[in-house]
């Protein structure tokens, strides 16, 4: 590689494979040109990646899962099967449980939520308080309401139901 304009051909060249080889395992990969998946990603079968995806390294997915469009799974992240990560939603260092549903607009950092959980649109972990990150912890069955602040540290039990603009800053 000699210039920026050939390691764009490189990266083009080797996107291409990556997600070749997704798809070849049962990955649907609805416009290839616009999905960056990195080296090192399981995608379980079934699951269907929408455009302009980014999946970064060290990312496991399930599954029969729906992710993007415009979604932003940044590394260590372990993605359940049947879940859903929307439109314009990153997640950071984050597990997701089972059937759970994070749809559209919602940023999970430092997170872990448990099966069958709904995140509504807009919620924000709150996991950086300038000095440390800190974890947010939700249980089983979760729902979360739209335009919630998750102010980590912190736990919320399972069955737990979060009215739409809350801050939560206590477990």
């Amino acid at each position: 590689v000699n210039d920026r304009s050939q390691l764009e051909l490189l990266t083009r060249v080797l996107r291409m494979r990556i997600n070749a080889e997704h798809m070849r395992k049962g990955v649907t990969i609805e416009d290839a040109n616009t999905t960056y998946i990195h080296d090192g990603v399981i995608i379980g079968m079934d699951t269907v990646i929408h455009p302009n995806t980014t999946i970064k390294s060290g990312v496991i997915i399930g599954e029969n899962c729906e992710i993007g469009p415009n979604a932003y799974i940044r590394e260590n992240c372990i993605i359940g099967n049947e879940v859903k990560v929307g439109s314009f939603v990153e997640i950071k260092n984050t597990k997701i449980g089972d059937k759970t549903k994070v749809p559209h607009l919602s940023y999970l950092g430092d997170t872990e939520i448990g099966a069958c959980g709904n995140v509504g649109c807009g919620t924000i972990t709150c996991n950086y308080d300038g000095k440390n990150k800190h974890k947010t912890i939700i249980g089983d069955r979760a729902f979360i309401g739209s335009n919630v602040n998750l102010i980590a540290p912190v736990t919320l039990g399972d069955d737990v139901l979060i009215a739409a603009g809350s801050t939560i800053t206590d477990d």
